[in-house]
């Protein structure tokens, strides 16, 4: 895709607010406010539904995101109607709307909220040992061991390397790694926690890595 198709697209979602795209799976994700509400796949925008919006749609003649020919399509991500695109203030409710509906899917329990404030505060007694270099979060001590004996010990590590990459070493040391690793590594690299990994990014990162 290229730069310049993103540029204007993010142009024209600039009313809602400071929309941020980050390239992932050939494409981009986009993200307000810290949530990631939306996509765009060769040149097309897609947006987050929820079973309300879903219906205007379908009613609109659009269709979910496919991000594979041979695999199902993702009845969560709906490309934008091109008329509401022409209109400014349609695209803003629309944008409005599908970050909405990306909170309300995003929503934490309360006993997740619990245990990331748990984390948070465990970890004040271990920050001034972490390597050189921005710490990967969210990451079981065995997954740690993993990491450095591949050569991963930071994000910069990691963004050199790359999460499929990284992933595919730990499975050739004989490790019994699973997709939760892998979600962890990207999540790492897109600076989310692996809970709000985008269920289109999880599924291109099992595709990508054979699983």
């Amino acid at each position: 895709m290229a730069d310049s198709t993103l540029d204007a697209l993010l142009e024209l979602l600039a009313p809602a607010g400071a929309v941020r795209a980050r390239k992932m799976f050939g494409g981009a994700g986009l993200y307000l406010e810290g949530v990631f509400f939306g996509l765009v796949a060769d040149g097309r925008l897609f947006f987050r539904v929820d079973d309300e919006s879903r219906a205007e749609y379908e009613a609109a003649g659009s269709e979910p995101f496919q991000p594979f020919p041979d695999k199902p399509s993702m009845r969560t991500y709906w490309e934008v109607p091109e008329r509401v695109q022409a209109d400014a203030r349609a695209l803003k409710a629309w944008t409005l709307r599908a970050l909405r509906a990306a909170r309300e899917r995003e929503k934490p329990t309360s006993r997740a909220k619990k245990k990331i404030t748990t984390r948070r505060a465990s970890k004040g007694s271990t920050r001034a040992q972490a390597p050189p270099g921005k710490r990967i979060v969210h990451m079981g001590p065995v997954s740690r061991i993993w990491l450095e004996e591949v050569g991963v010990r930071t994000v910069e590590d990691l963004e050199r390397k790359g999460s499929i990459a990284t992933f595919r070493a730990v499975l050739r040391r004989g490790h019994p790694a699973n997709e939760k690793l892998l979600y962890a590594l990207e999540a790492a690299l897109l600076d989310l926690r692996p809970d709000r990994l985008p269920d289109v990014v999880r599924a291109n990162l099992r595709e990508r890595a054979g699983l």
